[in-house]
């Protein structure tokens, strides 16, 4: 016990020394280990220095983009999927009754417009006839009678009267020429509106041309219900839906929807039909 009671009032009266001493043999054993780890870098930076360069890294493959490439073509090409009439997955076919028959709707000539029957074409046709000359002050005018059965209004397709002079211009025709005598000349020429044609008419012979035409449209699936003498700009209704005839000409019909969109549909003449 004796020992120990030294031994602790040693290290009271000297701990500072003791810590000292600690701390110096710390230090004197860094700068001991300094040189030896010195030497361990620079024996690996001399093995770097004097390692062979390294070889080039491969370049990687190509990724193989091939199924890709073929499915992109494959969409590229693909064909319009078009599943409305005649195809009825998701339109139903509609059956009507006309009469005592039973028939299925399943086209679109069947119903609506494309259903409609030209049961009657009536060419309209612009008529010119040159009928006499007539002295007007020093010079002379000549009358004509006109008659346009294609015109919109129906008060102006009966016969007009025209008094036209020399190189005057009227609603169908410029005169262009009067032959000798000019106070009876038994031959005129005329520029038709519109074309650069020029028409020669001698005295109380007619001209005419056709114009346009009228029809008649019959409707099978209803009775009676037909649309008389219907011309370009008429219209009329069709299953509660309004039609526009938009045009006339000698092959077919061309009907527009009035509400959008705008769907046209022709209506082809068909001779065993026409009256």
């Amino acid at each position: 016990m004796a020992f120990l009671k030294k031994l602790g009032a040693f290290f009271g009266n000297h701990y500072e020394k003791i810590i000292l001493s600690f701390v110096l043999l710390l230090l004197a054993g860094g700068a001991a280990y300094l040189p030896i780890k010195l030497k361990e870098y620079q024996k690996q930076d001399e093995i770097i220095r004097t390692a062979p360069p390294p070889r080039p890294a491969q370049a990687p493959k190509p990724a193989d983009l091939s199924s890709n490439e073929t499915v992109i073509a494959r969409v590229k090409t693909l064909t319009n999927l078009d599943l409305a009439n005649p195809h009825h997955l998701f339109n139903p076919v509609v059956w009507k009754t006309r009469g005592n028959s039973i028939f299925k709707i399943d086209s679109s000539d069947k119903e609506g417009p494309g259903a409609l029957v030209i049961s009657k074409r009536t060419p309209l046709n612009l008529t010119i006839v040159y009928n006499s000359a007539f002295k007007v002050g020093d010079s002379y005018a000549y009358q004509f009678t006109i008659k346009n059965e294609a015109d919109p209004s129906r008060a102006k397709r009966g016969n007009i009267q025209k008094q036209v002079s020399l190189g005057a211009k009227s609603d169908y025709f410029t005169l262009r020429e009067v032959t000798d005598p000019p106070e009876n000349p038994t031959e005129v020429a005329i520029d038709l509106a519109g074309t650069a044609e020029r028409i020669r008419l001698e005295k109380g012979k007619p001209f005419v041309r056709v114009n346009g035409y009228a029809v008649d449209l019959h409707y099978p699936l209803e009775k009676d219900r037909n649309f008389l003498d219907r011309r370009v700009k008429d219209s009329f209704e069709l299953g509660g839906e309004k039609y526009n005839i938009v045009a006339i000409d000698e092959n077919a019909v061309t009907v527009e929807a009035n509400s959008a969109p705008k769907k046209r549909t022709n209506i082809r003449f068909n001779a065993a039909t026409l009256r």
